[in-house]
């Protein structure tokens, strides 16, 4: 019995050492976790900043100023599936000053904030394979620890 104790022993570190390597390696985020995406299309401009479980949107070309949704998100193989819970921004208040052609501006803006549900996806696949596209990718520099 003794002889098989050192082989048994062996075999039993080496499962421990595997084990708890397997459990110290952090897994990077998810893509697009800690990512921004810019949508630049006939639609208008998009920012999507994405943390670990959230994602926020800014629509740059609407009458509001700013225009943001908050959300939630999550990764469904190559979709990336959002649902929307809040909207807020600033209305335009009086009569908007000069033309309105390339979007309308106003001397000030009123807030406003309201709950929503709504759902959109994103094929983060299409993204990936059309670099030179409507959509840009970078890393961005967000606190996203707030989300927690």
């Amino acid at each position: 019995m003794r002889r098989f104790l050192p082989g048994l022993s062996s075999l039993l570190l080496a499962v421990l050492l595997v084990s708890c390597s397997i459990e110290d390696q952090t897994h990077p985020p998810t893509p697009p976790a800690g990512k921004k995406l810019v949508y630049d299309g006939p639609e208008g401009k998009e920012v999507y900043t994405f943390c670990g479980e959230t994602v926020t949107v800014e629509y740059k070309e609407t009458a509001f100023k700013p225009h943001m949704r908050n959300g939630e998100w999550i990764r469904k193989g190559n979709l990336i599936k959002i649902t929307w819970k809040k909207e807020y921004g600033g209305r335009g208040v009086g009569e908007p000053v000069g033309d309105c052609s390339e979007g309308c501006r106003y001397d000030t803006y009123e807030r406003f904030e309201r709950p929503i549900t709504e759902s959109q996806s994103i094929d983060w696949q299409f993204i990936q394979d059309h670099p030179f596209g409507d959509w840009a990718v970078s890393d961005h520099p967000m606190d996203c620890a707030a989300e927690r």
